[in-house]
């Protein structure tokens, strides 16, 4: 017997004249070309494609697709999702998405809002700038406060909002907030944090600032018994050598080599 698989269907059987009989991943059994199997056009059969589509609409069923809370979650998918989309530069790309609980069901998404604060004149936000749209990451604020949470992070780079985004985007929202307290209490090296959170040392200086959150950058990177190390290290290593080996700059090194380096 022929077994020949092509996304969801199976071939079971080929006969003349380009037919066959195929099986779709969901048992249906059903005759088809396999022209059209094997260049993609056909992928599965009525019965998943339908499901697929009503999922993907999410009109069907739930009958709410005139409220206004139902425009907002379209836009928000929208700006996540399409490229085509005024807002997508600044957030789908630089990788904001949408939770799949959300993505695919709007009834989950209003369950959660209406149980959240939700009221008509109000706009869904993020609590982390960085983070996605997910239950433990959004609020539901005023238009006003919204532009002023806009306005605060504006001068934060799409170059900058990328690569923070992206690294990370893993973090829950306990693991969020922990390493935000640990880097602000200035008793962690930046790269113990990092390897710790799995999250680039450069993106937590940038974190605090754009929660306008302060930290002194030095006592984050050194140690008292580093300082002294550096200090009565005579060998002839070089002061970038020093530098990545410490993981702070070259002007660190100087600073602590000529005795002017304060914590």
């Amino acid at each position: 017997m022929i077994q020949e698989r092509k996304n969801k269907w199976t071939i079971i059987e080929k006969f003349k004249n380009d037919k066959c009989l195929a099986q779709c991943d969901c048992g249906e059994i059903s005759k088809n070309w396999i022209s059209n199997i094997q260049s993609g056009k056909s992928k599965q059969c009525y019965k998943c494609q339908a499901n697929d589509q009503k999922i993907k609409t999410n009109l069907k069923t739930h009958g709410y697709s005139k409220e206004k809370l139902y425009a907002k979650w379209v836009s928000m998918k929208s700006r996540c999702n399409n490229k085509n989309a005024k807002s997508y530069k600044n957030y789908g790309a630089v990788g904001v998405k949408v939770c799949d609980k959300w993505n695919d069901n709007y009834l989950e998404f209003r369950k959660w809002a209406m149980s959240n604060g939700y009221e008509h004149d109000l706009e869904i936000s993020r609590k982390k700038d960085i983070g996605n749209y997910e239950p433990l990451n959004c609020k539901f604020i005023t238009k006003k406060e919204n532009m002023t949470e806009a306005f605060k992070n504006k001068h934060y780079t799409c170059a900058r909002r990328i690569k923070m985004s992206k690294n990370m985007s893993h973090l829950t929202e306990s693991e969020y907030n922990d390493l935000m307290d640990k880097a602000s209490s200035g008793e962690y090296r930046a790269s113990e944090l990092s390897n710790e959170y799995k999250v680039d040392r450069h993106n937590i200086i940038n974190m605090l600032m754009l929660h306008g959150r302060k930290t002194n950058y030095r006592k984050l990177m050194l140690k008292n018994h580093e300082i002294l190390l550096i200090e009565e290290d005579e060998s002839n290593i070089s002061l970038g050598a020093l530098a990545n080996k410490y993981n702070v700059s070259r002007e660190t090194i100087r600073q602590i080599k000529k005795g002017t380096y304060r914590k």
